[in-house]
């Protein structure tokens, strides 16, 4: 039990930086872009913004990270967990520490959540639906109100990055590796 407590602690350490990495970038782009003022085609691309940035973090991480953490196994004679065992860790670890650090910055400010809301409103009454949700859609931290483009975004990240895991954690091998030992 403890062996694999060990070897799940790298991935939780991945997951947290992805979560860091991802906040921290949505939280400058949304800054820059919120004392602009909200344009409506910035309105349509905000829901995207934290899926994009963690999209690319995981890819990048998962392959540079995952690998490294797969060698080190394979050094310490040990057995790697599977790369989809390893994906899911990180995945998970890196939506819920960048969902906690949103929320968290939520209680201090919550003015990208209710501009982001407000401007649904504006485009909801443009376009004649009911905006009777919007007061409860607004209470929300940004990244709750954008879960699932979220979601939908690691778990596209994880399936491209799955290829590029190695089973020896070995990115780039060259033809010439055995003849230098």
């Amino acid at each position: 039990m403890i062996q694999k407590i060990k070897k799940i602690i790298p991935l939780v350490e991945l997951g947290m930086l992805i979560g860091v990495i991802t906040f921290l970038l949505t939280l400058l782009t949304t800054t820059l872009l919120q004392n602009n003022g909200i344009s409506m085609g910035e309105v349509i691309m905000l829901p995207l913004i934290g899926g994009f940035y963690l999209f690319l973090t995981i890819i990048i991480v998962n392959i540079i990270g995952i690998n490294k953490v797969r060698k080190l196994d394979i050094k310490k004679t040990e057995q790697p967990l599977k790369k989809l065992y390893q994906v899911l860790i990180v995945i998970l670890i890196s939506i819920l520490i960048y969902t906690i650090l949103d929320s968290i910055y939520f209680l201090f400010d919550n003015s990208l959540s209710k501009d982001y809301a407000s401007s649904l409103e504006d485009l909801l009454q443009s376009s004649g639906e009911k905006t009777d949700d919007i007061k409860d859609f607004e209470m929300l931290p940004f990244s709750v109100q954008n879960i699932f483009s979220s979601i939908f975004s690691a778990i596209i990240a994880g399936l491209i990055s799955l290829p590029f895991i190695k089973k020896d954690g070995e990115i780039f091998k060259s033809k010439n590796d055995n003849y230098y030992k």
